[in-house]
């Protein structure tokens, strides 16, 4: 979108900085059956107009696919800390008197999804049956099985279903180093509804992220 040439061009077919990514991306990729079976549920809440939804994605990163340790549910949560907070005051701003709130989380991690939901109960929608796994199956070697072709497909149908989820947010804060949480929130084609966090953002709801300067981190799909 810097090039002043092509950025005439987009203008002209209705592109933005805000909406390129997301269209160009359903042009290419659609929800198959399977993956509508696993999160239409989820749907019908995150498409409500008069519902708050703020979409939370937390990476904590390769090393959960390998550990098989119980997790230590204190630590996992504080790991979450700066983006839970970001939610909070996003919510404290910008949710009307009596209005329903959403969280929709998602995190590599499904102890610290299960720990998100126990702790703030019924306002938290995450998945917390499926646990995932690493897109190169041979680093989740927590799952003897990763690399089974039923694997692979089950944890490509959870990747596409819940960045879709995710994006039906209203407003995004996620993991900066997390390409997976970067595109679930550009997929919204919204303004104003990125917020990156990093081990020492200091979370402003009045100021998100531009896309110009989020573009600038890697995300790949």
């Amino acid at each position: 979108m810097s090039n002043s040439h092509h950025r005439t061009q987009l203008w002209h077919y209705g592109l933005t900085a805000e909406n390129a990514f997301m269209c160009g991306f359903f042009y290419l990729c659609k929800p198959n059956s399977a993956v509508t079976t696993l999160y239409e549920r989820y749907w019908e809440g995150m498409s409500d107009p008069d519902v708050l939804k703020i979409g939370i994605q937390v990476r904590l990163g390769d090393w959960v696919f390998s550990s098989d340790q119980a997790p230590d549910v204190s630590k996992l949560l504080a790991s979450a800390a700066n983006h839970l907070d970001c939610a909070q005051k996003i919510e404290k701003v910008y949710a009307l008197p009596g209005q329903r709130v959403i969280w929709y989380f998602m995190s590599d991690s499904l102890d610290l999804s299960k720990a998100v939901q126990q702790k703030y109960g019924s306002k938290v929608l995450t998945e917390t049956k499926f646990r995932p796994g690493h897109v190169d199956c041979r680093l989740s070697k927590n799952n003897p099985h990763a690399c089974d072709t039923s694997e692979v497909n089950l944890a490509l149908q959870h990747a596409l279903g819940q960045i879709m989820t995710f994006s039906k947010a209203d407003y995004h804060v996620y993991s900066r180093h997390s390409g997976f949480g970067r595109v679930g929130a550009w997929l919204s084609g919204k303004h104003d509804n990125l917020f990156e966090i990093g081990e020492s953002t200091q979370c402003d709801p009045m100021k998100p992220a531009m896309p110009s300067k989020s573009a600038h981190q890697w995300s790949r799909i």
